[in-house]
């Protein structure tokens, strides 16, 4: 966390409005279009903005689940092995064939 105080140039425990506003001059320092061509300060850029991001709680760290935690709550559901028997010829079995394959499932999608 320390790191994006420092992409900032802040102490770490800054107010928000002080991260607002070393936001806002480093961005306006480094932003791409006012840098064309410059690969450097659009990587700046983005590290401006992701600091920012992380520091006032609009974005979750990247070591953190990309989904914000489990959709399901705490429960966790595995399906089961689906298992389907086909008849097939030798010939189907050595040169291979498509098949089209219709079923119908006994079970909804969350387990009752």
């Amino acid at each position: 966390m320390k790191e994006y105080y420092d992409v900032l140039g802040l102490k770490q425990g800054s107010s928000e409005e002080e991260i607002k506003k070393a936001y806002r001059k480093l961005s306006k320092q480094y932003h791409p279009d006012l840098n064309p061509n410059n690969k450097q300060a659009e990587e700046k850029f983005k590290k401006i903005a992701e600091a920012y991001e992380i520091l006032t709680g609009k974005q979750k760290p990247k070591n953190q689940n990309p989904f914000g935690g489990n959709p399901f709550g705490n429960r966790t559901y595995k399906a089961k092995p689906l298992r389907v028997d086909i008849l097939l010829t030798m010939e189907e079995a050595y040169m291979g064939s498509k098949r089209k394959i219709n079923y119908k499932s006994r079970r909804t999608w969350y387990g009752i």
